[in-house]
């Protein structure tokens, strides 16, 4: 089902241009087709590199002829460049080959750049269908729980208040699980608390920053780390942050 899209239109997605791309059907396919989420986060992840990549390859190839290029000064730009970029893709592997450039590998410091890559594609009708009765929220729980090593207490989870608990699941980074409970804010705004295993029993304070554009927030205590991620209102997340960090 994944495939039933084109790289350019999903890049197009990615910045917004309605105008070049079936908005609409993507965003609802996003909904339930998990190949598509696993190509949009590639992207997504990617095009930035690519089109570094590029302009670094062009400065290093000998004798590289000198032209200037300027983009459409119209709607149609931005549609222009995530085409150019999605095209560039694969002829850039085999060009780096000739000239002797190649990509440099994308570096990524930690379980939380993923994590914040993933819930970038989150939408509120992601969350806002889900709904669970008590019974299945706490046996969603336990599982999580236990795979994690780490018991979760349903009631906890519902004290905060603009935060409606939505669900938990079992996710995974270089072969250990991670745990993913999602909540809407009041503005129906997708929220994820992540708890991982780190092995150590070093502690660090709640440390407020921003990834994907989302504010963040993400501390470590008891041999566990934890990030809380989603929206814009930081004031929000670290308060949310707190409240899970003297109940979890």
């Amino acid at each position: 089902m994944g495939n039933r899209f084109s790289d350019e239109e999903l890049t197009a997605f990615l910045d917004g241009e309605k105008a070049h791309t079936p908005f609409r059907e993507i965003e609802k396919a996003l909904e339930t087709d998990e190949e598509l989420q696993r190509r949009l986060q590639s992207l997504d992840i990617n095009k930035n590199d690519i089109a570094k990549s590029m302009d670094m390859l062009l400065e290093n190839t000998p004798e590289a002829p000198a032209f200037e290029t300027q983009a459409p000064a119209n709607e149609n730009s931005g549609w222009f460049r995530n085409s150019m970029i999605a095209a560039c893709a694969a002829s850039l592997i085999i060009f780096s080959g000739i000239v002797g450039y190649s990509i440099p590998d994308r570096q990524v410091d930690s379980w939380r750049e993923y994590v914040a890559a993933y819930h970038y594609l989150y939408i509120t009708s992601t969350l806002s269908s889900v709904e669970s009765s008590t019974e299945v929220a706490i046996a969603e729980l336990e599982t999580v729980g236990d795979a994690i090593g780490k018991q979760f207490q349903l009631e906890n989870l519902k004290q905060f208040a603009g935060l409606e608990y939505k669900r938990s699941q079992i996710l995974g980074f270089e072969g250990k699980p991670l745990a993913q409970l999602t909540f809407l804010s009041k503005m129906g705004t997708p929220i994820a608390l992540c708890i991982i295993r780190s092995g150590s029993n070093e502690q660090e304070a709640i440390s407020d920053t921003t990834m994907e554009g989302m504010a963040s927030a993400s501390w470590a205590r008891d041999g566990y780390e934890f990030l809380i991620i989603g929206g814009k209102d930081q004031v929000m997340i670290e308060e949310a942050a707190k409240h899970f960090a003297a109940l979890i």
